[in-house]
Protein backbone atom coordinates (compact mmCIF):
# COMPACT_ATOMS: atom_id res chain seq x y z
CA UNK A 1 0.00 0.00 0.00
CA UNK A 2 1.38 3.41 -0.94
CA UNK A 3 2.52 5.67 1.91
CA UNK A 4 0.05 8.49 1.09
CA UNK A 5 -2.81 6.00 0.98
CA UNK A 6 -1.83 4.69 4.43
CA UNK A 7 -1.60 8.24 5.75
CA UNK A 8 -5.02 9.14 4.35
CA UNK A 9 -6.53 6.00 5.89
CA UNK A 10 -4.91 6.75 9.23
CA UNK A 11 -6.08 10.37 9.19
CA UNK A 12 -9.62 9.43 8.22
CA UNK A 13 -9.69 6.85 11.01
CA UNK A 14 -8.29 9.30 13.58
CA UNK A 15 -10.67 12.08 12.58
CA UNK A 16 -13.61 9.68 12.50
CA UNK A 17 -12.77 8.46 15.99
CA UNK A 18 -12.11 11.96 17.36
CA UNK A 19 -15.74 12.81 16.74
CA UNK A 20 -16.75 9.93 19.00
CA UNK A 21 -14.28 10.40 21.84
CA UNK A 22 -13.18 13.13 24.21
CA UNK A 23 -9.81 11.58 25.07
CA UNK A 24 -6.33 13.05 25.07
CA UNK A 25 -5.97 16.50 23.52
CA UNK A 26 -4.17 16.73 20.17
CA UNK A 27 -1.48 19.23 19.27
CA UNK A 28 -2.82 22.77 19.03
CA UNK A 29 -2.32 22.94 15.25
CA UNK A 30 -4.43 19.83 14.68
CA UNK A 31 -7.14 20.89 17.11
CA UNK A 32 -7.30 24.40 15.66
CA UNK A 33 -7.52 23.00 12.13
CA UNK A 34 -10.34 20.62 13.02
CA UNK A 35 -12.21 23.30 14.97
CA UNK A 36 -11.87 25.81 12.13
CA UNK A 37 -12.98 23.46 9.34
CA UNK A 38 -15.38 21.07 11.07
CA UNK A 39 -18.57 23.08 10.48
CA UNK A 40 -17.79 23.94 6.83
CA UNK A 41 -16.77 20.32 6.17
CA UNK A 42 -19.97 18.99 7.75
CA UNK A 43 -22.09 21.41 5.72
CA UNK A 44 -20.41 20.62 2.40
CA UNK A 45 -20.26 16.86 3.00
CA UNK A 46 -23.95 16.70 3.93
CA UNK A 47 -24.99 18.81 0.93
CA UNK A 48 -23.01 16.56 -1.41
CA UNK A 49 -23.61 13.18 0.29
CA UNK A 50 -19.92 12.63 1.04
CA UNK A 51 -18.07 11.47 4.15
CA UNK A 52 -16.94 14.50 6.13
CA UNK A 53 -14.14 12.56 7.80
CA UNK A 54 -12.67 11.72 4.39
CA UNK A 55 -12.81 15.36 3.29
CA UNK A 56 -11.25 16.51 6.58
CA UNK A 57 -8.50 13.89 6.39
CA UNK A 58 -7.67 14.80 2.80
CA UNK A 59 -7.57 18.52 3.66
CA UNK A 60 -5.33 17.83 6.67
CA UNK A 61 -2.96 15.70 4.61
CA UNK A 62 -2.79 17.97 1.56
CA UNK A 63 -2.44 21.21 3.54
CA UNK A 64 -0.30 19.88 6.39
CA UNK A 65 -3.08 20.71 8.84
CA UNK A 66 -3.64 24.12 7.29
CA UNK A 67 -0.01 25.21 7.61
CA UNK A 68 1.07 24.86 3.95
CA UNK A 69 1.84 28.05 2.08
CA UNK A 70 -0.89 27.17 -0.44
CA UNK A 71 -3.58 26.91 2.24
CA UNK A 72 -2.37 30.06 4.00
CA UNK A 73 -2.01 32.20 0.86
CA UNK A 74 -4.84 30.82 -1.28
CA UNK A 75 -7.27 28.89 0.98
CA UNK A 76 -6.41 25.88 -1.19
CA UNK A 77 -6.60 22.87 1.14
CA UNK A 78 -6.44 20.15 -1.54
CA UNK A 79 -3.57 21.21 -3.81
CA UNK A 80 -5.93 21.84 -6.73
CA UNK A 81 -4.23 23.27 -9.81
CA UNK A 82 -5.80 25.77 -12.19
CA UNK A 83 -7.68 28.96 -11.48
CA UNK A 84 -10.87 29.69 -9.55
CA UNK A 85 -13.00 32.54 -10.88
CA UNK A 86 -9.85 33.76 -12.65
CA UNK A 87 -7.70 33.68 -9.51
CA UNK A 88 -4.57 31.60 -9.03
CA UNK A 89 -1.19 31.61 -7.34
CA UNK A 90 2.04 30.30 -8.81
CA UNK A 91 4.06 28.04 -6.56
CA UNK A 92 6.86 25.53 -6.78
CA UNK A 93 5.72 21.91 -6.75
CA UNK A 94 7.30 18.48 -7.07
CA UNK A 95 6.11 16.41 -10.03
CA UNK A 96 7.00 12.95 -11.32
CA UNK A 97 8.13 12.42 -14.90
CA UNK A 98 6.94 9.33 -16.85
CA UNK A 99 9.93 7.38 -15.50
CA UNK A 100 8.95 8.16 -11.91
CA UNK A 101 11.78 10.59 -11.17
CA UNK A 102 10.81 13.69 -9.23
CA UNK A 103 11.55 17.22 -10.37
CA UNK A 104 10.52 20.71 -9.22
CA UNK A 105 8.52 23.05 -11.40
CA UNK A 106 6.25 26.08 -11.09
CA UNK A 107 2.52 25.55 -11.39
CA UNK A 108 -0.65 27.58 -11.05
CA UNK A 109 -2.92 26.59 -8.18
CA UNK A 110 -6.47 27.73 -7.57
CA UNK A 111 -6.81 30.65 -5.19
CA UNK A 112 -10.06 30.61 -3.23
CA UNK A 113 -11.63 33.55 -1.39
CA UNK A 114 -12.52 31.29 1.56
CA UNK A 115 -11.95 27.79 2.93
CA UNK A 116 -15.65 27.13 2.22
CA UNK A 117 -15.02 27.78 -1.50
CA UNK A 118 -12.12 25.30 -1.44
CA UNK A 119 -14.32 22.66 0.17
CA UNK A 120 -17.19 23.28 -2.26
CA UNK A 121 -14.85 23.00 -5.25
CA UNK A 122 -13.32 19.76 -3.92
CA UNK A 123 -16.82 18.31 -3.35
CA UNK A 124 -17.66 19.22 -6.95
CA UNK A 125 -14.70 17.14 -8.11
CA UNK A 126 -15.71 14.20 -5.93
CA UNK A 127 -19.29 14.35 -7.20
CA UNK A 128 -18.54 15.30 -10.80
CA UNK A 129 -15.27 13.51 -11.46
CA UNK A 130 -12.94 14.72 -14.15
CA UNK A 131 -13.46 15.75 -17.75
CA UNK A 132 -12.21 12.32 -18.87
CA UNK A 133 -14.18 10.35 -16.24
CA UNK A 134 -17.19 11.99 -14.56
CA UNK A 135 -17.71 8.87 -12.40
CA UNK A 136 -14.13 8.58 -11.17
CA UNK A 137 -15.07 9.05 -7.50
CA UNK A 138 -18.60 7.61 -7.48
CA UNK A 139 -17.44 4.79 -5.20
CA UNK A 140 -16.70 7.42 -2.52
CA UNK A 141 -20.24 8.81 -2.45
CA UNK A 142 -22.20 7.97 0.71
CA UNK A 143 -24.84 6.13 -1.30
CA UNK A 144 -22.16 3.88 -2.83
CA UNK A 145 -19.63 3.49 0.00
CA UNK A 146 -20.64 1.42 3.01
CA UNK A 147 -18.16 3.25 5.26
CA UNK A 148 -15.69 6.11 5.37
CA UNK A 149 -12.91 3.51 4.98
CA UNK A 150 -14.35 2.36 1.65
CA UNK A 151 -14.67 5.98 0.53
CA UNK A 152 -11.11 6.71 1.63
CA UNK A 153 -9.79 3.82 -0.46
CA UNK A 154 -11.56 5.15 -3.56
CA UNK A 155 -10.22 8.69 -3.08
CA UNK A 156 -6.71 7.44 -2.31
CA UNK A 157 -6.59 5.17 -5.39
CA UNK A 158 -7.46 7.96 -7.78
Amino acid sequence: MKLWKKLTLMLASAIGLSVLTTGVAQADTHTDFINRLSQPVLKVSRQNHLYGSVMMAQAALESNWGTSQLSLDANNYFGVKGSYDGHSVTMSTAEANPGGSMYNTLAQFKSYPTAQDSLNDYAKVLRGGTSWNPFLYEGAWRENASSYMTATNIVAEN
